[in-house]
C-alpha cells in the first residue's frame, strides 16, 4: 500500500509552519508573500510558483528548485 503524496502546501503547513506555531498571517509576513495567496497554497488550491519557491529559499526552507520538484511530484501523481 502507498500514502497518498501530500500537495506541497500541506505539508508546508503541516511539517514547517505548525511545528513552528505560525499560523498563515506570520508566515505571509515571514515569508514576505501575500497572505491570500499564501492561504491558498497552504489550503492545497494552488501550486507552488517560482515566486514562493524563491521566498521559501530565503527563509532558509530549503531550495526553490526542491520545492519545484516536490510540486512536479505532486502534479505527476495527480494528474
Amino acid at each position: 500500500m502507498t500514502t497518498a503524496l501530500p500537495h506541497p502546501g500541506i505539508l508546508i503547513r503541516r511539517e514547517i509552519l505548525t511545528p513552528l506555531g505560525m499560523d498563515s498571517s506570520r508566515a505571509a509576513k515571514w515569508l514576505q508573500l501575500d497572505k491570500t495567496e499564501l492561504d491558498e497554497l497552504l489550503n492545497g488550491d494552488c501550486p507552488i510558483s517560482a515566486q514562493v519557491a524563491r521566498h521559501l529559499e530565503r527563509a532558509g526552507i530549503s531550495n526553490a528548485q526542491a520545492w519545484l520538484a516536490v510540486q512536479n511530484c505532486y502534479n505527476e501523481a495527480h494528474p
